[in-house]
């Protein structure tokens, strides 16, 4: 009795001697701060923020699969209810895990980092043949990427002010609707290649024209620009009247309008405008043995049609008339033009 009254007291000291190892998880929680006296922000932390860019319009992808490919099975067996209920369970994760991949598809497809409020269309056709399900999904929406990131070194104001709100308990956030706000520089400089042909009589003695122009645009909207043009064209002189005719030059200054039917960095556009035209020739007189150089003063009207390639290039075309006196006094011209800086 005594020999187990001591090994039970042995067996307590050694107990009360050993080490006692416990691990303990915790979760900090970050609440908002109450009153102005008193605080009870446990973390603070500094936010990164992303500089992203964002499509103008909607992009459409369409995700096609079966339901031999998904890792959920689809049974049909069974009694009529029993099979019903299984079949229709299955069919809402199949949509979850097609919708799952057709995203990654359209992050692959657009090469963008995620979506901007994107909208779904599900299509389920029951195939009897082999019990299978072919699945069709349609995803519409605006494609993000990311430019660069920064870490400010103060919290923004907005979070400020909310740390300040009293505590309370907030709802699940289960989906949300960004608002783009897709800015673009108002004014645009563009330089241009410019090229004519005239008609009629006046296309006797000059057959073509080439020359170059400068435009500035100020940006009304998304779909409008007020344009302000000056150029240059210079007339080549036919050879069987080269020796009356030595010059021919044409100075357009006009303004106008430019709507785009599309984007403003790629699409279709058309423009008018309306302006003066200074026409200089210089002749010689071989009676007299005289020169003589002519300036007059012309009003116009021009109407064209243009493809913006890139943000940076365009190519138009248009018809001029001009209020001079002389009939079929009108022509054609081209233009190459290169933005140096503006709308984007």
């Amino acid at each position: 009795m005594r020999k187990i009254t001591l090994i039970t007291l042995a067996a307590l000291m050694l107990a009360s001697c050993a080490t006692n190892t416990s691990t303990r998880s915790t979760q900090r929680k970050m609440t908002r701060q109450a009153t102005g006296n008193s605080s009870n922000l446990d973390v603070l932390m500094r936010p990164v923020l992303a500089d992203v860019t964002i499509g103008e319009k909607r992009e459409v992808f369409v995700y096609t699969t079966t339901s031999e490919d998904m890792s959920t099975a689809l049974y049909l067996g069974g009694s009529k209810k029993n099979g019903d209920d299984i079949f229709v369970s299955s069919r809402e994760v199949m949509k979850k895990e097609a919708e799952n991949r057709a995203q990654f598809a359209f992050l692959e497809e657009y090469k963008c980092d995620f979506l901007i409020d994107p909208i779904y269309m599900f299509s389920l056709e029951n195939s009897s043949e082999d019990n299978t399900v072919k699945i069709k999904v349609q995803i519409a929406a605006y494609t993000a990427k990311y430019k660069s990131f920064t870490q400010p070194d103060s919290l923004p104001k907005s979070v400020i002010q909310a740390n300040a709100l009293v505590d309370r308990e907030l709802p699940m956030l289960t989906n949300t609707n960004s608002y783009v706000d897709r800015t673009f520089h108002a004014w645009a400089f563009t330089v241009g290649a410019d090229g004519a042909m005239p008609f009629g009589t006046w296309a006797e003695n000059t057959p073509y024209a080439y020359g170059g122009s400068a435009m500035l645009t100020y940006a009304l909207g998304k779909k409008m620009d007020v344009v302000a043009q000056y150029g240059i064209l210079n007339f080549s002189i036919d050879k069987a009247v080269n020796d009356v005719f030595k010059e021919s030059l044409l100075r357009p200054a006009q303004i106008g309008v430019k709507a785009y039917f599309a984007q403003r960095e790629k699409g279709p556009f058309a423009f008018a405008q309306y302006g003066s035209y200074l026409f200089k020739t210089t002749r010689f007189d071989p009676a007299e043995n005289l020169t003589t150089t002519y300036n007059d003063v012309f009003d116009g009207f021009t109407v064209g049609l243009g493809y913006q390639i890139n943000k940076s290039v365009d190519i138009s075309a248009k018809f001029t008339t001009l209020g001079t006196p002389v009939q079929n006094s009108n022509y054609v011209g081209v233009r190459l033009a290169y933005k140096l800086f503006g709308s984007k």
